[in-house]
């Protein structure tokens, strides 16, 4: 059975033969000392994120041939581990081939692109770059949108369980206009009057209750109502847009 097996500082790579999935890690360690010129003692063999123990068999790992593992030396006991001495998922992924492919439908249009990335622990931020250069729709008038939510930039994709070969829906944002200097909508003047909306719910209402009663319902509704709309934010609006933008598609 062949191993390929990376010094993950300096990036040497060799190929190294065992007998079976039975070897135990110790023993592959062992042949490695002869390798890379680093104790036994010495040496983290890790898989997928997670430290080989010696003790175990490559069996209970999953090991199978052609399998690669990442190889790095611990230079004391109890030394904290580092950027420079760990694995991250992300250049695993990269290492191993595993890359994630995902469909974006630009929902203006409907054209779709396929965009690669090296996996699910790349931020929206990193995707919407690549989906820039396929789309042409400048990353900050970007919003990615699945199952009807809108898609934070600081995220991973692995945050919102996004894997190969989902579809991501783009929508397009205007350009901010250079006039506006306040996140949240200012209530149209019309609004500073009773709308003829209230007026017919009132009417209607008194056919059931009692006039005061009705002009109190009328009152505490549309209060609660106006309260909603002025607190709303843009990001909440776009989130309703997109929604519903995906329910025409």
């Amino acid at each position: 059975m062949q191993l390929k097996v990376k010094l993950l500082k300096g990036g040497r790579e060799e190929v190294v033969e065992v007998k079976d999935g039975s070897v135990s890690v110790l023993e592959l360690k062992t042949v490695l000392q002869g390798l890379f010129q680093i104790p036994a003692g010495e040496q983290s063999l890790v898989m997928r994120g997670k430290a080989l123990l010696d003790s175990s068999n490559l069996d209970s790992y999953g090991v199978k041939d052609g399998t690669k593992l990442f190889l790095t030396h611990k230079t004391h006991t109890g030394a904290t581990p580092t950027s420079e001495t760990t694995p991250t998922a992300t250049e695993e992924h990269m290492e191993t081939g595993e890359r994630v492919v995902l469909t974006v439908k630009l929902l203006q249009g409907g054209a779709e692109k396929q965009v690669e990335v090296a996996s699910e622990e790349v931020t929206v931020g990193e995707v919407k770059r690549l989906v820039e250069a396929e789309c042409g729709v400048p990353a900050h008038l970007q919003s990615l949108v699945v199952e009807g939510r809108a898609l934070e930039d600081s995220h991973r994709l692995r945050d919102y369980g996004i894997k190969s070969g989902d579809k991501l829906f783009l929508a397009q944002r205007s350009p901010p206009s250079p006039s506006s200097s306040s996140s949240h909508p200012h209530p149209p003047s019309s609004w500073t009057r009773r709308s003829e909306f209230f007026d017919r719910m009132q009417t209607y209402l008194t056919r059931h209750f009692t006039e005061e009663q009705a002009v109190l319902i009328v009152s505490k509704m549309e209060q609660q109502l106006r309260r909603q709309v002025y607190e709303v934010n843009l990001d909440s609006i776009e989130a309703l847009a997109a929604t519903i933008l995906l329910k025409m598609y």
